[in-house]
């Protein structure tokens, strides 16, 4: 088995992820790619690093590298960690299908309603679960019964250009933003593992202790049994294949856990479901091998990326 992970950036604790699985998967090679020889998850020990170039040099180059590299590496699997390439590998499946390559990726409708958060809202009515309402003007936000409201990009993330808001203006409705209801409650994030024929296989719930830049820093593994029911319901309605990254608000007082968030892929929230003994990685990659695998003693410990606090 020989697996790419593209655009791997700093997330080392991925890639030690992927090294451990050395002990279960006999003759694994792992292969890192990023724009930058010199970022640190290229450099872990047992793995080979190449370059990349960026996506925005241009979409056919970055492709047509890619598959050269596939090619000469003869590898069998591509796992994709930023969004930066999930439109463009899934746009061309079919080139790495021909050549004996499996992409952990979902199809593109489902990745641009994803990713999209005015159509993300739109999915969460077409299958009923919870989403903040999406203001379309001001006449609709003097109609609401909300006194706070959210301003954010519309395909943002990592809560860039985000800011809450109490009277919204006109010039606030910008096509690249969305006015969004604020909902007060716990966070918490989800993660929702399908396999490589869209089926559901697990899922993990944490709670949100600690936030930097975005990302989740600290988290402790809960369980819930209406969001584990909610997990199954959009695996099985979205069909996703692999991770599916959810951003969740509880309104601890109505009880309904709000969706405000969805990246199809392995997300920042994942090195809490690993570190609590649910390993996603492992059991998504020997399933797609036709193996089984069994999660190691699972915990409800609280997790800083990398440590276990308590």
């Amino acid at each position: 088995m020989r697996i790419l992970v593209t655009n791997i950036g700093r997330r080392t604790y991925f890639v030690n992820f992927l090294v451990d699985l050395k002990k279960v998967i006999k003759n694994l090679k792992i292969y890192l790619t990023d724009s930058n020889l010199l970022i640190a998850g290229l450099k872990i020990k047992g793995t080979r690093g190449v370059k990349l170039s960026k996506i925005e040099e241009g979409e056919k180059k970055y492709i047509k590298e890619l598959i050269k590299i596939v090619k000469i590496n003869k590898i069998s699997l591509i796992i994709p960690v930023t969004n930066y390439d999930l439109n463009i590998l899934s746009l061309n499946l079919n080139k790495f299908k021909k050549m004996g390559c499996h992409v952990m990726i979902s199809r593109n409708d489902l990745i641009n309603k994803c990713l999209d958060k005015k159509k993300l809202y739109e999915l969460s009515k077409r299958y009923n679960f919870y989403s903040p309402k999406i203001f379309k003007s001001l006449i609709e936000v003097k109609q609401s019964k909300s006194k706070l409201f959210i301003k954010k990009l519309r395909k943002g993330n990592s809560s860039i250009g985000q800011k809450i808001i109490r009277i919204p203006k006109k010039d606030d409705f910008h096509k690249k933003y969305i006015i969004q209801e604020y909902i007060n409650g716990d966070e918490l994030h989800l993660d929702i593992l399908n396999d490589h024929n869209c089926r559901f296989i697990s899922s993990c719930l944490k709670k949100k202790l600690s936030m930097r830049f975005g990302e989740t820093d600290i988290a402790k593994v809960i369980h819930d049994a209406k969001i584990k029911k909610l997990s199954k319901k959009l695996s099985k309605d979205l069909k996703h294949v692999g991770n599916l990254d959810c951003d969740i608000i509880y309104d601890k007082i109505n009880k309904i856990p709000y969706i405000i968030d969805i990246n199809p892929r392995f997300g920042g929230g994942y090195p809490f479901t690993h570190l609590s003994g649910y390993n996603f990685l492992a059991r998504y990659i020997l399933n797609f091998m036709g193996k089984k695998f069994k999660d190691q003693n699972k915990n409800n410990k609280i997790f800083s990326k990398g440590i276990s606090l308590i």
